[in-house]
């Protein structure tokens, strides 16, 4: 049995649940990170702007950038406060 970190994802039961993926996964397993981040911007939809803050989050907690840490916070708290409120839990 491995260690691997478990989540679970908070959706309205619709198709629309799969574009929150990635933003979800990075929360619950920060190694994927540094292959997520490579990905280009796509359709840039809500969910693709919570992942790519979520992307943010993680670089400025390593990089000790406290204003930006703060300010990727906020937004995250506005555009999705389920997301935000899970990002929490892990910190």
């Amino acid at each position: 049995m491995t260690n691997q970190p478990t989540a679970e994802f908070e959706g309205a039961g619709t198709p629309e649940d799969f574009t929150w993926f990635p933003a979800w996964a990075l929360i619950a397993d920060s190694r994927l990170a540094e292959r997520l981040r490579l990905t280009r911007a796509g359709a840039n939809t809500r969910a693709e702007y919570c992942a790519r803050i979520a992307l943010d989050l993680l670089l400025f907690e390593r990089q000790g950038r406290h204003a930006e840490l703060v300010e990727g916070r906020r937004k995250l708290r506005e555009l999705h406060p389920a997301l935000f409120a899970r990002y929490l839990q892990g910190r």
